[in-house]
């Protein structure tokens, strides 16, 4: 058992209903310009593609294409929070990011570094008074759950900036404090794998613990 993350950017929100897959407006518009509203599913990844885009389904996309059009047909979704689904009708198209934070204690151990080399103080510290802490590097992955839930664009995209700015900092600290050479290198490649989640999300898309 532990804490795996899978990040995804320019995901859409659909509903599966009979015959069709209703996009939504608002924040999640498509990003190719057609309108909201029903379009009908097919089996036929080709019909599908060349119905969305107006062009030849390239070799490229054959297999997640197809594995995306068997999920709706069979009015399942892939692997992603409530509604959200994964649609190759993105331009350009959703880009997936998964990794293993680790298992649970050795993600807790992740992130009470990482609060440390920031802010100088335990996570517990930061829970207990939460609002002292808004909008300060990090806060909003130190006070987030250890084993489930999700993170949207916004805030994806407040901590891919911190991750960015304090990234020489933080690494730089993590050398000199981290005397063990394992305890360095997980930290130092989490610490990069977290970086592109969010970077990721940020861009329409969510982070997901699972």
């Amino acid at each position: 058992m532990g804490l795996d993350i899978t990040a995804y950017s320019r995901l859409r929100h659909v509903v599966v209903g009979e015959g069709h897959v209703h996009i939504h407006a608002g924040e999640f518009d498509r990003l190719d310009g057609l309108p909201p509203g029903n379009y009908v599913r097919t089996t036929d990844a080709d019909v599908w593609w060349r119905a969305e885009h107006g062009a030849e389904l390239p070799e490229s996309e054959r297999a997640r294409t197809d594995e995306r059009v068997a999920a709706i047909q069979a009015g399942m979704k892939p692997e992603c929070p409530g509604d959200l689904a994964v649609l190759a009708d993105a331009r350009p198209l959703s880009e997936e990011h998964a990794f293993r934070a680790g298992s649970y204690s050795g993600y807790n151990w992740w992130r009470a570094t990482l609060s440390n080399l920031a802010h100088d103080v335990e996570p517990q510290e930061i829970w207990d008074d939460y609002y002292l802490w808004m909008d300060q590097a990090f806060v909003e992955l130190i006070n987030f759950s250890d084993a489930e839930g999700t993170i949207g664009p916004k805030t994806a995209a407040k901590l891919a900036k911190d991750f960015a700015f304090y990234e020489l900092q933080i690494l730089s600290r993590a050398q000199q404090v981290l005397a063990d050479e394992g305890e360095r290198e997980y930290f130092i490649d989490a610490y990069e794998e977290w970086k592109r989640a969010f970077e990721l999300a940020a861009q329409d898309g969510f982070v997901i613990f699972h």
